[in-house]
């Protein structure tokens, strides 16, 4: 049983003060409940859903960074510092991820497990640095199990809430796989399980993705803080370098809206904007959702764009040309 089901204030008052044991899984790092014949599934449905995927994940990723603590935390690493640095940081996070999909995370020595040990051992480093001189139990920590839970969050919650406006398959044994996925992930990076938000079914963990969109998400980005606003839309000038339509304004709807935020919208949409947002749902809640074909045609676009972003010199180009961005927005 999650703690979140015993109850929420008792979540957020013991897990913001401890930290992940990242040590614990070091000899048995797959979990004694995995299905290995579910998770050997999703390979193949990544193949059918990589871009509503991604566009759940980044989406989510964006509503975490109006987190005030998940904010400061990021902030600290000097790795959102300006375009260069997100670019590089939102690259790889997707590069990781999507490597997870496509490769064998339960296997020792597959680059997928290799990654998810690097980004374990980031996580470990990050935490030993800031919550140097802290007392477990008593202090708020940095990256904390709570902090783990809600980033398990950012890359399922909407997709489990609202599969439909991400694109996604409505099936429940689909959505029931992705959930089963992140829960490995989630224990391979160091979550206990009773923090694991993706131990359970469909209904269970639902259940509790509303719980924090209620208590943290929504409050969060309906006050929408400057400070936060002002690096999503870094990340997403550096995201729309490869990512066609990654706009800050259309985006900022595109959230408020999937999430019921009943407040009107703290940016000015001007006609370019509208359509932009527009296109963008008609293609991902209207083609990609109901038409295989153009499911089929945006995957390899974007598998095509993965192809490309391989290269040094293409990610060197991009980066100069944020360097460039960077210059004329100081």
């Amino acid at each position: 049983m999650s703690i979140i089901d015993e109850s929420y204030e008792k979540f957020h008052s013991i897990g913001s003060k401890l930290p992940i044991n990242y040590a614990k899984n070091d000899e048995n790092h797959l979990p004694p409940w995995i299905n290995i014949n579910q998770i050997q599934r999703i390979r193949s449905l990544y193949k059918q859903y990589s871009y509503s995927l991604f566009m759940a994940h980044i989406t989510g990723l964006l509503v975490l960074i109006f987190n005030p603590f998940i904010y400061k935390t990021l902030n600290a690493t000097g790795k959102s510092k300006n375009l260069v640095t997100l670019f590089y940081r939102y690259y790889y996070t997707a590069k990781f991820v999507r490597d997870w999909y496509k490769n064998k995370i339960w296997v020792k020595g597959d680059c997928s497990y290799e990654t998810i040990q690097l980004v374990k051992n980031m996580h470990a480093n990050v935490s030993d640095k800031q919550n140097e001189g802290k007392i477990v139990n008593k202090d708020i920590m940095e990256i904390s199990c709570a902090d783990m839970t809600i980033t398990q969050w950012a890359f399922i919650g909407l997709l489990v809430l609202y599969p439909e406006k991400v694109g996604f398959s409505t099936k429940r044994e689909d959505i029931e796989l992705v959930i089963h996925f992140w829960a490995v992930i989630g224990y391979m990076l160091g979550i206990e399980d009773e923090y694991n938000l993706c131990i359970g079914n469909l209904d269970t963990v639902r259940q509790r993705c509303q719980i924090i969109m209620e208590n943290d998400q929504r409050p969060y980005v309906k006050n929408f803080d400057k400070d936060s606003a002002k690096m999503v839309e870094k990340i997403l000038i550096s995201l729309n370098q490869f990512v066609i339509g990654a706009k800050f304004k259309p985006f900022i709807k595109y959230i408020f809206d999937m999430m019921n935020i009943e407040k009107s919208l703290p940016i000015t949409m001007n006609r370019m904007d509208m359509f932009i947002y527009r296109v963008l749902m008609y293609i991902l809640q209207n083609l990609y959702f109901n038409y295989v074909i153009i499911r089929f045609l945006i995957n390899q676009y974007y598998e095509l764009v993965w192809f490309v972003l391989k290269s040094k010199t293409v990610q060197q180009y991009i980066a100069n040309r944020l360097r460039k961005m960077d210059q004329s927005m100081n």
